[in-house]
């Protein structure tokens, strides 16, 4: 879906009928970026359309799976403003100090919530990764600042204690559910009832 994942900014659509079932516009109408601050131009932000990527490139987002969730939640949750949100990345994403991740790793790593972006490095190996969003703004996948700022507008009830990021890479979900039940935990422990997954 993304060009260079986040790049610039930039996202992509299907143009196909996938673009209905993976909900995204069919219209290849622009998107506000959550990384981008309040006020930024995005002209400068423009969304790169699948025409504009290489075939090759284009032929292997269009082969992607992409299941239709007809169903609805098991459990209505409380008003926005009521809830405890974490952010859930796979943008490889840790601390300076923490063990970088390896490719094909299936494990995660904790950020707390009172990071600031500066002590953040990103460990993701793929040579396709093109790191320039993340050097220009820790929020294209990790909106911290954003969240932040709901708390304190009162658009949420609060930001988690802690953060969590996985190393995306292409696994499949038997491969990644042993994680993800891990991380259902501790989203449990810490009281959150509203994740923001930034799949990157």
């Amino acid at each position: 879906m993304f060009r260079g994942h986040y790049g610039a900014n930039r996202i992509d659509y299907f143009k196909s009928s996938r673009a209905q079932i993976c909900n995204f516009p069919p219209d290849n109408s622009p998107m506000i970026v959550l990384g981008l601050r309040p006020g930024t131009n995005n002209k400068e932000h423009q969304m790169v359309r699948l025409s504009d990527l290489p075939p090759a490139d284009a032929q292997h987002l269009l082969d992607k799976v992409c299941t239709p969730f007809n169903s609805e939640p098991f459990v209505p949750g409380p008003p926005l403003a009521e809830r405890r949100v974490a952010i859930v990345t796979t943008a490889g994403l840790h601390r300076k100090g923490d063990t970088a991740f390896e490719l094909g790793e299936l494990d995660y790593r904790v950020i707390p919530g009172e990071i600031t972006g500066d002590e953040l490095v990103m460990s993701h190996v793929s040579t396709n990764f093109d790191r320039t969003g993340f050097q220009r703004d820790v929020n294209v996948v990790f909106p911290i600042d954003r969240l932040r700022e709901f708390q304190r507008a009162g658009y949420i009830g609060s930001v988690a204690r802690y953060h969590y990021a996985l190393n995306g890479a292409g696994w499949l979900p038997q491969e990644i559910s042993e994680t993800a039940a891990q991380l259902s935990g501790l989203l449990k422990e810490d009281g959150v009832n509203a994740v923001l997954l930034i799949p990157v």
